[in-house]
Order: C-alpha cells, then sequence, then structure tokens
C-alpha cells in the first residue's frame, strides 16, 4: 500500500493597506517649493514609517508629492 503525502500546510497572513493623502500638498508645494514643504513630507513617511515598524509591517512603495 502506498503513502499519500499529504498537501502542504497554507499559511494564513493578513494583509492591510494603508493609502494616506496630504489634503492641499500640491498646492502647498506650488506656492511654497522650500524646504519648510519637504520637511512636512519628511514627517509624514516618518509617521508611516514608525506607524509600520511598530505593527511589523512592511513598505511596499509610495509616490505622490
Amino acid at each position: 500500500m502506498s503513502q499519500r503525502n499529504s498537501p502542504p500546510q497554507l499559511q494564513s497572513r493578513t494583509c492591510t493597506l494603508m493609502f494616506t493623502d496630504m489634503e492641499g500638498s500640491t498646492l502647498l508645494w506650488e506656492h511654497h517649493p522650500d524646504a519648510v514643504v519637504l520637511d512636512v513630507l519628511a514627517a509624514h513617511k516618518a509617521i508611516l514609517q514608525t506607524a509600520a515598524a511598530e505593527w511589523n509591517g512592511q513598505e511596499l512603495g509610495n509616490e505622490g508629492d
């Protein structure tokens, strides 16, 4: 009698996507294309990276301003 290989165990994982938008950022960038806007964008990115790290997340990509 031959033994059948049991099927591989499937892993269950959760995938959560997070989308953010800075309202008015395009106009802000157009009217104030200086370091202040870059600082705001850097702070926004840092907040998202901190949240992802805290929840064992991973940034897959970003685009926009």
